[in-house]
């Protein structure tokens, strides 16, 4: 039997060749994650709150609503804390939140300072939804605790998550400031996720 190759139509160098030896099929290929290929497509995004100043009292930080046709899936979460100043010694805590209905984060919205595409040059990929940057003492109900994330000082976190947000639903982060004074000079949040395929 001769060797059969099959190339792919629109790919090129898209190749599986079945060989006259035992009739195995050989493949040279290429493994994307959803993820990588969604960058690749230019439906991958990063939603950044920008600087939030003088924070000292629980906070809504950023919330998402989906107003595409398609799922999003938020594939992580990152937050920082800068110039951090406590007089008591707790603990702020970070909570992921489903489907938000009310509070000034939607009410009082101020659309957030960063909503690109991961692939560059492309449009971002969420023209019909909103994303909206809290503030201090900013306030966010009607919604489902889903996660808690602890943060413990100054720095950056960076939290892989997997949340995945229906057509419809809505998604935001809310800060449980630490009790005893503590004070942040400026905080950021930012939501990394893609559009399902």
């Amino acid at each position: 039997m001769a060797d059969v190759t099959i190339e792919g139509v629109n790919e090129t160098g898209s190749t599986q060749k079945i060989g006259a030896h035992l009739g195995r099929l050989n493949v040279d290929s290429i493994t994307n994650t959803e993820t990588q290929a969604a960058v690749h497509e230019g439906t991958a995004f990063n939603i950044n709150t920008g600087l939030i100043t003088s924070i000292s009292s629980d906070s809504a930080l950023i919330y998402i609503k989906n107003n595409e046709t398609k799922p999003l899936v938020i594939d992580a979460v990152a937050a920082h804390m800068g110039n951090v100043s406590v007089a008591g010694s707790d603990s702020s805590y970070l909570y992921a939140r489903f489907n938000p209905t009310a509070g000034d984060i939607i009410s009082d919205a101020t659309d957030v300072s960063i909503k690109v595409s991961r692939k560059v040059g492309a449009t971002f990929p969420l023209p019909n939804s909103v994303a909206y940057q809290g503030k201090n003492g900013g306030t966010m109900t009607g919604a489902t605790d889903a996660a808690i994330f602890g943060l413990s000082g100054e720095g950056r976190v960076y939290l892989g998550v997997d949340f995945e947000v229906p057509p419809g639903n809505s998604f935001g982060l809310w800060l449980d400031q630490a009790t005893g004074g503590m004070t942040i000079d400026t905080m950021y949040v930012a939501l990394i996720g893609h559009l399902k395929r």
